[in-house]
């Protein structure tokens, strides 16, 4: 039985302070209100916005993910893929969908 005030070793890992620190340059620190806040979440290098997952698509575009996976099977709608798991750029998206406008 472990004690009350004993955690995990995978716990512990996560708790540690990171080994390496990397300190910006000068022309990083003057441009940071270039660059976009990382939050955690997949965040794509160049926008600001959050790359959507296919769940997320499917939802704001009211489509299936089948229909979705079928465009992105044919090349019509790029996507980022991430192993297995495909993730969609919202500046890709937009210009999917300005293009099909009548």
């Amino acid at each position: 039985m472990k004690p009350k005030n004993a955690c995990s070793s995978a716990a512990r890992v996560f708790r540690q302070e990171p080994r390496f620190v990397v300190q910006p340059s000068q022309s990083e620190t003057s441009a940071s209100h270039l660059s976009p806040p990382m939050n955690g979440r997949d965040m794509h290098p160049v926008c600001a916005f959050p790359l959507l997952t296919l769940d997320e698509l499917a939802s704001h575009l009211r489509l299936s993910q089948r229909t979705i996976r079928r465009l992105v099977a044919a090349r019509r709608l790029p996507c980022v893929r991430i192993g297995r798991q495909l993730r969609f750029d919202p500046a890709d998206v937009f210009r999917f969908v300005s293009a099909r406008k009548d």
